[in-house]
């Protein structure tokens, strides 16, 4: 809620200002209020003057509506108006005026004991990586799963990113939010640059927007440039610059998300839910035995799944038959060893489990349209 300057005409009906100088009428008695303490409602039967003494404090009024002030003049309230003093700091001390006769009323607590607090506060508490890529032809990334939160924005091209049995695929000006412990795993058949930064943050705001493409709002993109040219400089404090930044797109993401026509991401249904476990599963079987990768047979009753049906769910989440996605992964596997060069053909072959070096470059003629030695021609 936002806090309000004090003045007669904010506070119209439930008292006013008093004006420096003028003595306040009553009996005066010293309060001290904890931020450790819960907020307490006080109601005076006649006229109460409300000054403060030290520390900053803020007056809560409740009627005809809840308003927050922030205490720094000398306020006269009506009879019988319910108010709070909340320090805003650790503690705060103010003087209370009653009229003879008249006794402070403790009403308990407000229905709303977080009123200064209500409003969402992002912290990030740190940033792990930060790192631009930009691939000549293509990417391939095995996969992982860690606690941060993983934020993966496409600079130029598209980017495969499988997330909790989905996949997410990125076009130019597009990210992604990976949630803490969502194995996830990317590729790309094409050049493609993309910024990856790993993150925490306290509490769980980015929930609703994790594993999702999402637009760049168009407040963050000046973020998003400084952010990319502060990541090369070695200048003061540039980590907290950075920080700083990478929160305002954050925020940016989250305020569009709110005003965004289409629904926000709700629990999905048990069976959804069933759904993905199953198909990460298998994901991240394939990925761990891409060396020997498993047949349609062995990977649907290591899921506990017919394979007809695992065929359906690869259809309907991932968008290849489980068979093509499988070739695919240990073909990824070896253009990696290619472009690391270390070792030899038939080594590679041996290694991700081909028969023979011969068959290890009919396969892979077939499936990238160049045998191993054009491919590694081509990276020269």
């Amino acid at each position: 809620m936002q806090m309000q300057i004090l003045s007669t005409a904010a506070m119209a009906g439930l008292g006013q200002v008093l004006s420096a100088g003028e003595d306040p009428r009553g009996t005066p008695r010293s309060l001290q209020f904890l931020s450790s303490a819960a907020i307490k409602q006080f109601q005076a039967k006649k006229e109460v003057v409300v000054d403060y003494e030290s520390g900053m404090s803020a007056l809560i009024l409740y009627s005809p509506q809840t308003q927050i002030f922030y205490l720094d003049r000398t306020v006269q309230l009506s009879p019988g108006v319910l108010f709070s003093i909340v320090p805003l700091g650790d503690s705060c001390t103010v003087r209370i005026f009653l009229q003879y006769g008249d006794e402070l009323a403790d009403m308990g607590s407000p229905e709303d004991d977080t009123l200064l607090n209500s409003a969402p506060s992002l912290h990030i508490t740190r940033i792990y990586t930060c790192f631009y890529q930009e691939s000549a032809r293509d990417f391939y990334f095995r996969g992982e799963r860690h606690t941060p939160y993983e934020l993966t924005y496409v600079d130029k091209g598209s980017l495969h990113n499988l997330v909790n049995g989905t996949d997410v695929v990125l076009h130019q000006g597009e990210m992604v939010i990976v949630g803490r412990e969502d194995w996830h795993m990317q590729y790309s058949d094409e050049q493609v640059s993309f910024l990856t930064v790993t993150f925490d943050l306290n509490g769980d705001f980015l929930q609703r927007i994790t594993g999702k493409p999402l637009p760049l709002p168009a407040g963050a993109r000046d973020p998003l440039k400084r952010f990319l040219s502060e990541r090369n400089r070695e200048q003061s404090f540039s980590y907290d610059y950075m920080e700083s930044l990478l929160k305002i797109m954050l925020i940016e993401l989250l305020r569009a998300d709110s005003v965004s026509h289409t629904p926000r991401t709700a629990a999905l249904p048990s069976t959804a839910r069933a759904e993905n476990r199953i198909v990460d599963q298998a994901l991240q079987i394939i990925s761990q035995r891409s060396h020997q990768p498993p047949n349609l047979k062995e990977l649907a009753a290591a899921v506990h799944v017919s394979v007809p049906y695992l065929c359906r769910l690869f259809d309907n989440h991932v968008g290849i038959p489980p068979g093509q996605y499988i070739t695919k992964i240990r073909l990824e596997e070896c253009k990696a060893l290619l472009r690391q060069g270390e070792l030899s053909m038939n080594a590679i072959a041996l290694r991700m489990g081909f028969s023979s070096a011969q068959q290890f470059s009919r396969q892979f003629k077939h499936y990238c349209g160049l045998t191993p030695t054009e491919y590694t021609r081509s990276l020269r």
